[in-house]
């Protein structure tokens, strides 16, 4: 069981980073060593096998808040002005509330990840505060081509926009985090050595994890798979094409995230936020084409929604109507069987009747050819003249 170094201080780790940045490495790790990541977690899928480490519900409050908002997951425009205020965030705010009174209270520490934390860490931070936690936060970081090509390949989203959502969840994640005590986890070095990084990581946070038994090192081992590793930045950014001031801002903000715990201070990194001012102002430029964007992706992913939530009703529907055409068919069935007995039967009917003809005309021919008939026909004469 993992221990806090103050007995009474209640603590929650806070995993903050892009998509595809590791944060699942990182979550699965802390999780494995002791870290209490919710009872409700996300299951793995073909793009992330070994599991999320996401609060399943947790998750769906941060994706309907953002849609509240009018954003989503790869929007790259800032947050609307106030949007911590609005009643949607106070919704999402009192159902995270209840979520952490129900699975968390008797916890001395606990965690969470969602990439979603990098854009709306500010909405936990009352609900942390009113409980006495300390939030401590994980920065996960990757290189950004490397997040950018592994969107690409998941997502089909086109590298330029995958960088600038890199670059707008770095952003958020890191102002926001400023306050507290964090460590940034760079991905490589996860992959490479999780022991190390493990013991780094709990050192710059002041947790004590005791040592882990041996079979849950072995978890470990098993869990951090390298070869899950597709996207390597072996090439620069601007080779794949990618607008220099793109490039320059995204390797700018890169490198000094990366160096956060060694020599980099919040007045660096406001310079270089300076330089890359001109992000801020493109996107207001493109806020338009990007709301259309997102407005259309909301009613795409709504209408998608509304196709699974129905698809029981719908499958009722298929069944009734497949029922009721095997039904017609066996009604149909039945009556091509009887009408063709009937015909049949008519056909016999039709022979017999053209055998009766056939003999009554036979017999009248026979009667006509009779001696009787031809002795007898003077008679037939008489009588028809005095008739």
């Amino acid at each position: 069981m993992t221990e806090n170094d103050s007995a009474g201080s209640r603590k929650a780790v806070f995993v903050l980073g892009m998509h595809r940045s590791g944060t699942s490495a990182t979550a699965g790790v802390l999780h494995y060593a002791g870290i209490d990541f919710g009872n409700r977690l996300l299951p793995g899928r073909a793009d992330n096998p070994k599991g999320f480490f996401e609060h399943e519900e947790i998750w769906e409050i941060h994706e309907t808040l953002l849609n509240d908002l009018g954003s989503c997951w790869d929007d790259i425009r800032p947050l609307p002005a106030g949007w911590l205020e609005s009643e949607a965030a106070h919704k999402a705010s009192a159902r995270l509330e209840d979520i952490v009174d129900r699975e968390f209270s008797g916890m001395q520490i606990w965690g969470l990840k969602d990439p979603r934390l990098s854009r709306l860490f500010p909405l936990w931070l009352p609900i942390l505060k009113k409980r006495t936690i300390a939030p401590l936060v994980v920065l996960a970081l990757r290189h950004p081509l490397e997040v950018a090509q592994s969107l690409h390949r998941r997502d089909k989203i086109g590298l330029s926009h995958a960088l600038a959502v890199w670059l707008r969840y770095t952003l958020d994640a890191e102002r926001s985090s400023r306050e507290f005590p964090r460590v940034v986890q760079y991905y490589p070095r996860l992959i490479n050595d999780w022991r190390a990084e493990l013991e780094r990581l709990s050192r710059a946070l002041e947790l004590k994890i005791p040592e882990l038994p041996a079979a849950s090192q072995i978890r470990i081992d098993s869990f951090i798979d390298k070869d899950l590793r597709h996207e390597k930045s072996y090439q620069q950014i601007a080779d794949y094409g990618i607008s220099d001031n793109l490039s320059d801002w995204c390797l700018s903000v890169y490198k000094h995230v990366n160096n956060l715990d060694e020599s980099t201070t919040s007045q660096s990194l406001n310079d270089a936020y300076r330089s890359i001012s001109n992000f801020e102002r493109t996107l207001v430029h493109y806020s338009e084409f990007s709301g259309v964007y997102v407005k259309l992706k909301l009613e795409y992913e709504k209408t998608i929604e509304w196709f699974k939530d129905n698809r029981e009703s719908q499958n009722s529907e298929i069944k009734r109507l497949n029922a009721l055409n095997q039904e017609i068919s066996k009604k149909k069935n039945y009556e091509i069987i009887r009408l063709r007995r009937e015909i049949e039967h008519a056909n016999a009917d039709i022979r017999n009747l053209d055998a009766d003809i056939r003999n009554r005309d036979r017999t009248i021919r026979e009667l006509y050819n009779s001696t009787s008939w031809k002795i007898t026909a003077p008679l037939r004469i008489v009588k028809k003249l005095f008739s």
